[in-house]
């Protein structure tokens, strides 16, 4: 079959993602890794990182739970590094690779969610998002507000296009979204009034 941007077939790309998704635990998905994560594919990179944030924000390290997340992250900086990689590329050429609202988000949400703090990362996740930021759903624009404030990242530019967003997508915002996206701005110590205002109408 065809070749993915990875070096994988189709099939074997998605071979590697039912691996990812079936992993039960950190050690299982750090293992998928170390394997193939030489081949990862934006997808790829992005599944593993959200599945090992949600295992730590599970708690499914139910035992040594600072210990597991220690020994999860040795690995975090070769996968940073992929990630910087394609993100710091033309936003044709990030589209092509597949890097959209919901993967930008996840990845935000999961490096937050992991207390790792990657400065070029949020610089190059805060540039591909603005340039997309009119497809992110309310709960992406929720979720990328809340990574940058639980990591301290701020980034006016950014700040300034969720706002906007947020205030013409308020009808679809749900409880947890609004919540999220005002304890994000205040924790920055951002004021924005048209989006305060917004939220409590």
């Amino acid at each position: 079959g065809a070749r993915g941007g990875g070096g994988m077939s189709a099939r074997e790309g998605q071979e590697v993602q039912r691996h990812l998704l079936s992993c039960k635990s950190s050690a299982d998905l750090l293992e998928v890794a170390e394997r193939e994560g030489h081949r990862f594919d934006a997808i790829h990179s992005t599944t593993c990182l959200y599945r090992l944030a949600k295992l730590r924000s599970a708690g499914n390290n139910a035992h040594g739970d600072e210990s597991c997340r220690r020994a999860a992250l040795g690995p975090l900086p070769r996968i940073q590094l992929r990630f910087a990689v394609q993100l710091a590329t033309p936003s044709a050429t990030l589209r092509q690779r597949g890097w959209e609202a919901q993967m930008l988000a996840n990845t935000a949400w999961a490096f937050a969610t992991l207390l790792v703090r990657d400065g070029p990362l949020f610089d190059a996740i805060s540039s591909a998002s603005i340039s997309r930021i009119p497809n992110f759903r309310p709960q992406h624009l929720a979720n990328t507000a809340w990574a940058f404030a639980t990591l301290c990242v701020l980034d006016a530019p950014l700040l300034d296009s969720i706002a906007c967003a947020a205030i013409k997508k308020m009808a679809e915002f749900k409880a947890q979204d609004c919540a999220n996206t005002v304890w994000s701005f205040a924790a920055l110590r951002c004021v924005d009034p048209p989006l305060f205002d917004a939220l409590s109408s």
